[in-house]
């Protein structure tokens, strides 16, 4: 086997890799944010009286989903990052992979 042939085979196993790494951490993120969504409930979500209590209260819960946003937006970038360059090494042989 010649050094071109072990090339090719390795840039062939490198895009099936990005794009089967790509799509789980899509998966993966589409499956948190989904699990995110369904803890939410009203309960969750305080109703006070007074605007201090109701800030003091509603302020924790919102750093708490806005980092999970963060995170999963990150996630998110990451996947599509992954699969965007497998899909791009795919075509550059042509769909021959």
């Amino acid at each position: 086997m010649s050094d071109q042939d072990k090339e090719a085979y390795f840039r062939i196993g490198l895009t099936i890799l990005l794009v089967i790494i790509g799509l789980f951490v899509m998966m993966y993120s589409g499956l948190l944010a989904y699990k995110e969504y369904n803890e939410i409930t009203r309960q969750s979500i305080p109703s006070l009286t007074s605007i201090e209590d109701l800030v003091s209260e509603v302020t924790p819960i919102i750093l708490y989903y806005g980092l999970r946003l963060a995170f999963l937006s990150v996630m998110v970038w990451i996947g599509s990052i992954l699969l965007y360059r497998g899909i791009q090494l795919m075509m550059k042989f042509g769909g021959k992979v």
